[in-house]
């Protein structure tokens, strides 16, 4: 008997893609300064991080073991902040976990 593939994440509330619950530490990087957050979610395009840490709109990189991704600000409420990947994550990459 074998393994079916991974099952893919539901999308909700209307959302354009699927969201993918993880918690897992992370940093994020803006102008040179690192700090230390916390991965939510995140799905094909982009990624809910808590942040204690202001960041407001800016270029980022964030970093988690095993992934690294380059996006943009979208929005911050409190420490809670939306970003944007300058490039998807493939299907793979979404389900291999976190």
């Amino acid at each position: 008997m074998t393994a079916g593939p991974a099952p893919r994440p539901i999308a909700i509330d209307g959302r354009r893609a699927p969201r993918v619950k993880v918690f897992s530490v992370a940093a994020i990087r803006s102008g040179g300064a690192g700090n230390r957050c916390h991965i939510l979610n995140i799905s094909l395009g982009g990624a809910l991080i808590d942040c204690r840490v202001e960041i407001g709109s800016a270029r980022v990189l964030l970093t988690a073991p095993n992934f690294e991704r380059k996006g943009v600000v979208k929005w911050v409420r409190g420490s809670k902040i939306g970003v944007s990947f300058d490039d998807p994550l493939t299907d793979d990459e979404l389900t291999s976990g976190f």
